[in-house]
């Protein structure tokens, strides 16, 4: 026997919904003693509305007496126990588009910054292989209009397929694993005060960061040889001809493929950490101030531009100095950086000074802020994709 479900509510409010009763099952679980009040069976839209209400009421209560310590983690967790049970109707296509319209979105910001992306490169790595009096002085537009009138225009995109690619892939890997390791280091650490909750983000990026960084990192190192070829100078006549090069020489070895990953997962994880971290701290400050909108738009494109630029701008010295690791010994040229992380830091400070470590920063910050708002969007579209489509697939709900 099934009872249909008519729910005419947007998606926002079923989610919120779903996370309430989640949180009531959890309630009713310690209050056991006392008789269960919470009936699974919803006959209407009206009745499941109501009872939420006086589910609201009844939590409120036990709150002002202080009787039980509701964990505030558990709204934003998945009604994992309701996915079978809650029709909708909405139809499944819908909720499969939101993972591909996540995709797109990725690879179109990509796209759209890739000549800001490139210009940024061409700047971490100028005076390496080659002089420019225009990325040295930070003229960016100078330096744009020589690769147009020497490249040609569409050279202001070399690179972009293999940053589109590993981008995605980096973006699939974030969005699949950093809400387990947010859950589990949640169960081991514990705690649901301020401080915990931002160790957990914290710690949860950084973790993320490495996983995503080594699976996509000789995606990475192509896209960098490929954008930071003027002309052909290298010898690169494409991604995949970049790709073979990488190790034609010496085969798939651990020196040749993952050539800088220190330095990468040095920025990588520092960068993750700051970036989920400063997330979900200001996701958590909006939804306080406007508690009712929480849609994966606002959320994303606010915090995510905000994460973005505070990862970018705190851990960008290390992001030049993984560019020149990349880079250096290509072509055949002799290698300039050879002691390591430590070692290329303090070449570049002799060098150039202190300012040589920020070079480029300008394009890379104006790139951040849309590339960070767009990936975040499309996380939150993601989860509330698999949250929704998971809950509301079934159509009736078994009594």
């Amino acid at each position: 026997m099934g009872i249909k479900l008519s729910i005419n509510v947007n998606r926002n409010e079923i989610l919120d919904y779903l996370q309430l009763v989640q949180l009531y099952e959890y309630v009713d679980r310690i209050v056991s003693r006392h008789g269960s009040f919470l009936d699974h069976q919803f006959a209407t839209d009206q009745d499941f509305r109501r009872r939420v209400v006086d589910l609201m009421a009844r939590i409120k209560e036990i709150r002002n007496k202080k009787q039980y310590a509701l964990e505030r983690k558990l709204l934003h967790e998945l009604c994992e126990t309701y996915e079978d049970r809650v029709g909708g109707a909405r139809t499944d296509y819908q909720y499969r588009l939101y993972p591909a319209a996540g995709t797109v979105a990725i690879a179109l910001s990509k796209t759209f910054t890739a000549p800001l992306a490139r210009l940024t490169i061409l700047s971490q790595v100028a005076g390496m292989h080659y002089q420019s009096t225009a990325l040295m002085k930070g003229r960016m537009l100078w330096e744009a209009r020589r690769i147009v009138g020497e490249e040609g225009f569409r050279a202001l995109w070399k690179g972009n397929l293999a940053s589109v690619v590993h981008r995605v892939l980096f973006a699939g890997v974030i969005m699949l694993d950093y809400e387990d390791y947010r859950k589990n280091l949640g169960r081991v650490i514990g705690g649901t005060d301020a401080n915990s909750t931002g160790l957990v983000n914290l710690i949860a990026g950084g973790l993320t960061g490495i996983e995503a960084t080594c699976i996509t990192y000789s995606l990475d190192m192509v896209r960098t040889r490929v954008a930071a070829q003027r002309n052909s100078m290298y010898g690169l006549r494409g991604t995949w001809h970049a790709f073979y090069d990488v190790h034609s020489a010496n085969g798939f070895l651990p020196d040749t493929m993952f050539k800088g990953l220190g330095a990468t997962l040095l920025g990588t994880v520092p960068s993750m950490a700051i970036s989920f971290f400063v997330y979900e701290s200001f996701k958590s400050f909006l939804k306080a101030r406007r508690p009712g909108d929480d849609s994966p738009i606002t959320v994303g494109l606010a915090c995510g531009s905000i994460a973005g630029l505070a990862a970018s701008t705190a851990t960008y010295p290390i992001d030049l100095v993984r560019r020149r690791m990349q880079l250096d010994g290509i072509g055949g040229r002799a290698p300039i950086y050879t002691g390591g992380v430590r070692e290329t830091f303090k070449t570049i400070i002799r060098k150039e000074g202190f300012r040589g470590l920020y070079r480029g920063i300008f394009p890379q910050c104006l790139r951040v802020v849309p590339g960070h708002a767009v990936a975040f969007m499309s996380f939150e579209m993601m989860k509330m994709s698999i949250a929704t489509y998971g809950v509301i697939k079934s159509r009736t709900v078994s009594s």
